[in-house]
């Protein structure tokens, strides 16, 4: 990663259009549920899309809570192509997709706009249901079903990696194969929100992250159709002839600007740290620029703990800021995955 994109604008981008979910997930770092009373309007949602297209992201992913509660959703979804954004992503936990939904994809695909569907999966039915509630999975499943009858392929399938399915990766690909989903994205759990309760006799070690990692290659091999990807930046240490000052770190402060549903800007899209607000904050690029948070960030020398004379620190950054945030409410602490 050059110096020309360490001091770009961001170029990814979440808008949280609401908290408003019909799941009671028990990782949800969220702690998404019922609406909360701050949301963003639908013309204030609209008018920070016109302002991200215009910072030049050229990805924007919306999420919740659950999206598809949000009635102007799809309005959203068709303004970003309008203002120019090329890429436009949309989570979902799949279970409230309905013809509806399906129409309203078809009818951008006639146009030329592909959506690209984020899709929750993180397991198989019993750890799934443990994770997310009862009955669960099949409605989620459901929901998978509906696109495939209607030649919809998913662009990614999400699987939260936690001691209770760790070991359901492989049933996890068999389970979405029928669905053509392009990418599987593996990622840590995070503990914040509701997920704080699963500290401890949930949260996978870095030992165990370094061994999904190293078998990471022999799992692709396995299946060429579907592109795996593990999450995280502090993977990138592991590989052969690894150039020590080619700077190859997580989006966080350096190519990512999230918004949460009462407008808070996120630093990154799995930490509640905010270095401000869009309602009282209405430059953006100004806060991208001059946070003094975001400036800590990418000094990669303000690296706090082992990280600090780690040689892999130009690399990997310290790994994920997130988790480093999540666990020691420091995002200048090491990666707690990081098992060196």
């Amino acid at each position: 990663m050059s110096k020309k994109v360490l001091d770009s604008n961001p170029i990814f981008s979440t808008i949280f259009v609401t908290n408003a979910c019909n799941l009671r997930c028990r990782h949800c770092i969220f702690s998404s549920g019922t609406k909360s009373p701050k949301e963003l309007s639908d013309d204030e949602i609209f008018s920070l899309i016109t302002k991200l297209a215009n910072l030049g992201v050229i990805c924007l992913d919306f999420s919740g809570g659950e999206t598809l509660i949000h009635p102007s959703i799809f309005r959203f979804i068709n303004f970003a192509f309008d203002a120019g954004i090329k890429f436009v992503s949309m989570a979902t936990n799949a279970t409230l997709i309905n013809q509806k939904t399906v129409d309203e994809i078809l009818k951008l695909k006639k146009q030329g706009r592909q959506l690209n569907l984020r899709i929750s999966l993180d397991g198989d039915e019993e750890s799934y249901d443990w994770l997310r509630g009862k009955g669960v999975f099949k409605k989620a499943i459901g929901g998978l079903d509906m696109l495939k009858k209607n030649n919809i392929r998913p662009r990614e399938i999400n699987l939260v990696l936690h001691k209770k399915n760790i070991g359901k990766i492989e049933a996890v690909i068999d389970i979405i194969k029928p669905y053509k989903p392009y990418t599987l994205i593996i990622m840590p759990l995070v503990l914040d929100g509701r997920a704080k309760q699963l500290m401890g006799d949930y949260q996978i070690t870095s030992l165990m992250w370094k061994k999904i990692l190293l078998e990471k290659p022999l799992l692709q091999k396995k299946h060429p159709e579907l592109e795996i990807t593990i999450d995280g930046p502090v993977g990138s240490i592991l590989e052969k002839n690894l150039d020590l000052n080619v700077p190859r770190p997580c989006m966080c402060g350096l190519q990512y600007i999230g918004i949460s549903p009462e407008g808070e800007i996120l630093v990154c899209p799995i930490s509640l740290l905010s270095v401000g607000n869009v309602r009282s904050n209405k430059d953006i690029q100004k806060i991208w620029r001059e946070s003094p948070v975001l400036k800590k960030i990418r000094d990669h020398n303000a690296l706090k703990g082992k990280c600090r004379h780690c040689r892999f620190k130009i690399v990997c950054r310290g790994g994920c800021r997130g988790l480093a945030e999540s666990i020691y409410g420091d995002i200048l602490k090491p990666d707690p995955l990081c098992w060196l």
